[in-house]
């Protein structure tokens, strides 16, 4: 699609995060809204597919010379946002 619209990608936002701390989350988040998705064998699947399909995406855009800005993804939801503003050059919503 990019390539038909004579667009490249620019900047590509990594949003790193521990895989214990994904699975806390996703196992919390499971207890407060008793999402069916949300189990130990169903997390096992998206870690897998994301080492298949998804590492490999930041792997080319790296070889490609694409800037990376690697977000650290593990702090609160409005710490993440701020890091991801502050990358866009963007200012927060208040």
């Amino acid at each position: 699609m990019l390539g038909r619209n004579q667009r490249e990608v620019g900047l590509v936002l990594y949003l790193e995060v521990d895989p214990e701390q994904i699975r806390e989350r996703i196992l919390r988040r499971a207890a407060i809204d008793g999402r069916s998705d949300d189990n130990p064998d169903a997390l096992a699947e998206r870690m897998r597919v994301y080492q298949r399909d998804t590492a490999p995406v930041v792997e080319y855009y790296e070889r490609a010379g694409t800037r990376i800005e690697r977000i650290d993804g593990s702090p609160p939801i409005d710490q993440v946002t701020e890091q991801i503003l502050g990358v866009l050059g963007a200012e927060p919503a208040r």
